[in-house]
């Protein structure tokens, strides 16, 4: 069974016996929430204790607080990102780091989260500050069939991708409702973030109107893992509508070329502007 761990700002994938896929019991609904409040020197049983008497913000500002030290880097480039008077959108916002800083940054946050107990999560953390949909996102409106997988911690690879089927882990499934980005009467966005297991193409197809009316910044995660050509298929996607892709290195923001080779340097986040000048 194969787990996705981000560790250090970095994906790895780590390979378990018994592979397989069966459906698994409704998960408790405390399984995501204990998620943000984890300690190693804790089972399993306590920490959804500890989850369920920390308050919800403060649970997630030790989450934010970790994540900044050990997490992803591209948090630390949200200002230079993020223009100050527009909308954010953090969509598949899971445990709600990101949008925990695009606050620092935006006008307004929008956190969407198909999970009902993430989202209920996010809305008792963030209370007025983050106004949170429980809808996934899509290039069609309607319900759609969710695969979550069934182990701790795991809820992050929860998809509507059909072709990222998750067939190296137990799952459950839930329905939950789908919606395109363009159906929202929405103000200026200057900045969206999307992270949704292989489901990223369909999203910005769904967002194409407010992709050419406001000329966003994106923050897209990309695995070829995920969706076959995942990478390729988001970059000539959005090629036509002038849009540069960059990955980050260093701390520097640097042209991607899409070549094999970094490809294969373990990447997964990519940043797309119609601006020709970031560094």
């Amino acid at each position: 069974m194969r787990a996705c761990v981000r560790a250090m700002g970095k994906r790895r994938c780590l390979d378990h016996p018994n592979d397989h896929l069966e459906t698994c019991p409704e998960a408790p609904e405390d399984r995501g929430r204990a998620a943000l409040f984890r300690d190693p020197n804790l089972s399993g049983d306590k920490m959804v204790m500890m989850a369920s008497v920390v308050p919800p913000r403060i649970r997630m500002w030790s989450r934010a607080i970790r994540d900044w030290r050990n997490g992803e880097p591209e948090l630390h480039i949200l200002g230079k990102l993020c223009p100050p008077d527009q909308i954010a959108l953090d969509i598949g916002a899971n445990c709600g780091v990101y949008s925990w800083y695009l606050r620092r940054h935006a006008r307004n946050v929008i956190a969407f989260e198909p999970q009902p107990d993430m989202a209920d999560f996010l809305k008792a953390a963030f209370g007025s500050s983050v106004q949170v949909e429980l809808v996934a996102l899509s290039d069609t409106a309607g319900m759609a069939k969710m695969r979550i997988p069934c182990e701790r911690y795991m809820g992050g690879c929860a998809t509507i991708e059909e072709e990222n089927t998750l067939s190296s882990y137990k799952v459950r499934e839930i329905s939950v409702p789908m919606r395109r980005l363009d159906g929202y009467d929405l103000g200026k966005v200057g900045f969206i973030k999307v992270d949704v297991e292989g489901h990223e193409l369909k999203v910005l197809k769904g967002a194409e109107a407010v992709l050419r009316r406001d000329r966003p910044n994106l923050l897209i995660e990309a695995e070829d893992r995920h969706r076959p050509n995942a990478v390729t298929s988001v970059i000539d996607y959005l090629a036509p509508l002038g849009y540069n892709a960059y990955f980050l290195k260093d701390a520097r923001l640097r042209p991607f070329s899409n070549s094999e080779a970094e490809k294969q340097s373990g990447l997964y986040n990519y940043i797309f502007s119609v601006r020709s000048d970031l560094h």
